[in-house]
C-alpha cells in the first residue's frame, strides 16, 4: 500500500495506510489479548476502519473466547472493544 499513489486509494488503501502501528499485547495471566492500534484519522475514521475490519475483528473476539480469553482493541489509547 505505502508504494502507491495516494491519489489512486480506494477505500481499503486508505483504510490500511492509515494505521501506523499495531501492537498484539497477551496477558497470560489476566486471559486477555489486546489489540492496540494507531490510526491517522486524517487518512481514516474509526468507522471506516471497522467497515473493512469488522468481520476479521469479530473472529478475533471468537478465537480468543476459544483460547478462554478476551479480546480486546484500542485504537489511538481508547477501548473500542
Amino acid at each position: 500500500v505505502r508504494e502507491k499513489s495516494k491519489s489512486n486509494f480506494d477505500m481499503h488503501d486508505r483504510v490500511n495506510y492509515a494505521v501506523t502501528k499495531s501492537n498484539l499485547i497477551v496477558n497470560p495471566k489476566d486471559k486477555i489479548i489486546l489489540l492496540e492500534l494507531l490510526i491517522d484519522y486524517d487518512m481514516c475514521s474509526v468507522m471506516d476502519y471497522f467497515e473493512i475490519f469488522l468481520d476479521r475483528m469479530l473472529m478475533c473476539r471468537r478465537a480468543a473466547e476459544i483460547l478462554e480469553c478476551r479480546f480486546k482493541m484500542t485504537v489511538n489509547g481508547t477501548e473500542v472493544c
